[in-house]
């Protein structure tokens, strides 16, 4: 009986210890996150610049009766990310950028013919490093490498794409919102939005 009471008194003084672990070890793996980047690059170099006409040039008379194009639009980036958290402080993660771009197409006299569009899309393998990990609030910075891919008038192109986030944060425990600065091909400027972890 002595027995039985030391080992049930040692099981008591033990239980504090067992839970901070397993409290310690149960964060959230899985996330998921959606929202809005800033400047488009690779677009912008790719497509020119948005909301422009198209010069015409003067030097050729049969481009007076020729079909020309208006300015073209576009929808900037969206964004949709899945994330696995390896430990508290690395993650890995698979981020899309994705935009759609439009223009319409004019006659010599300004009757609208159609629409041209296109879509363009960033798949980057990203990793992210944690510099502060607090239930409600969090620091990090991540570097993606991947591919940018288009498809734009019935011709697809496709190159490499870096994307850097020296700086993010996110504010929230399970459903939380977030913020990044970022440079590279993808975008420059902030990306911000809402995401969700389990």
């Amino acid at each position: 009986m002595k027995k039985l009471s030391i080992l049930l008194g040692l099981m008591l003084l033990l239980q504090p210890a067992v839970s901070a672990q397993e409290k310690d070890d149960a964060f959230p793996r899985h996330g998921f996150k959606v929202g809005v980047a800033g400047v488009p690059v690779i677009e912008g170099l790719m497509f020119g610049r948005f909301g422009e006409k198209f010069p015409i040039p003067s030097d050729n008379p049969s481009y007076i009766y020729s079909d020309y194009e208006g300015p073209r639009y576009m929808l900037g980036h969206l964004t949709a990310e899945y994330s696995y958290n390896c430990s508290r402080k690395f993650t890995l993660a698979a981020v899309a950028y994705m935009s759609g771009m439009w223009k319409n197409v004019y006659d010599y006299k300004g009757n609208r013919r159609g629409r041209e569009s296109s879509v363009s899309v960033h798949i980057l393998p990203t990793a992210r490093f944690k510099y502060m990990d607090r239930p409600a609030c969090t620091l990090y910075g991540s570097v993606g490498i991947g591919a940018w891919m288009s498809y734009d008038d019935n011709e697809f192109m496709a190159m490499p794409s870096v994307q850097v986030v020296p700086l993010g944060v996110t504010f929230g425990r399970k459903l939380y919102g977030f913020a990044e600065s970022g440079f590279g091909m993808a975008f420059i400027g902030w990306s911000v939005g809402v995401g969700y972890r389990f």
